[in-house]
């Protein structure tokens, strides 16, 4: 059986050893162990499917990494490089990603209900069909994000970065949106309308976090 080393990406310190059949069942036994995976070095890595329930990977670098369908419910990935990862399907539930890199990153279909995803990087990222309910996303950079079909009901958007993101179908009820940045000309997906963005999203970036027509109007 091969032996299978995690190591950090600073120093290349060792951080977790043991035998296994692949990378994701080792990280899944360091888990299980409770290792200090803090800054490890796991891009690329195929870890789809992989059972990571409270695992601590802050400051960790998966960009690249395929997480798809990965259980990271309570897991902390605090300043964690997450960029192109792909993560969709991936249960999230109260993780901890403050200030965590997911530029680009594919995270459809995600559990991320009550995660805290405060001052992170999402730019580009696709989060249609995720589940963003109570979640904390205050302070993070959502610019060009794919939100189409999103819960983000409960959810805290304040100071939120929203330019470009598409929020087509997304629901937005009880969503605060306190100072957030949101251009409606740049909201559309190819092929809708004005009188979709009307009909649909403005009646409820009305009702989220008190924003009224002329604010939405301004932001324009």
């Amino acid at each position: 059986m091969p032996e299978f080393k995690i190591t950090a990406i600073v120093n290349g310190a060792l951080l977790f050893e043991c035998e296994a059949e692949s990378l994701c069942e080792a990280l899944e036994m360091a888990v299980a162990k409770k290792a200090n995976l803090f800054g490890a070095s796991l891009d690329g890595a195929s870890l789809s499917r992989a059972s990571l329930s409270g695992a601590n990977l802050s400051g960790a670098s998966l960009s690249g990494a395929n997480l798809s369908g990965a259980n990271l419910s309570g897991a902390n990935l605090f300043r964690a490089s997450l960029s192109g990862a792909n993560l969709s399907g991936a249960n999230l539930f109260r993780a901890s990603l403050d200030g965590a890199s997911l530029s680009g990153a594919n995270l459809s279909g995600a559990n991320l209900f009550r995660a805290s995803l405060d001052g992170a990087s999402l730019d580009g990222a696709s989060l249609s069909g995720a589940s963003l309910s109570g979640a904390n996303l205050s302070g993070a950079n959502l610019s060009r994000a794919s939100l189409s079909g999103a819960n983000l009901s409960g959810a805290n958007l304040s100071r939120a970065n929203l330019d470009g993101a598409s929020l087509s179908r997304a629901n937005l009820d009880g969503a605060s949106l306190s100072g957030a940045s949101l251009k409606p000309s740049t909201i559309l997906e190819t092929g809708e309308t004005w009188k979709t963005y009307l009909d649909e999203v403005v009646p409820q970036l009305l009702t989220a976090g008190g924003k009224t027509l002329q604010d939405i109007l301004d932001a324009g």
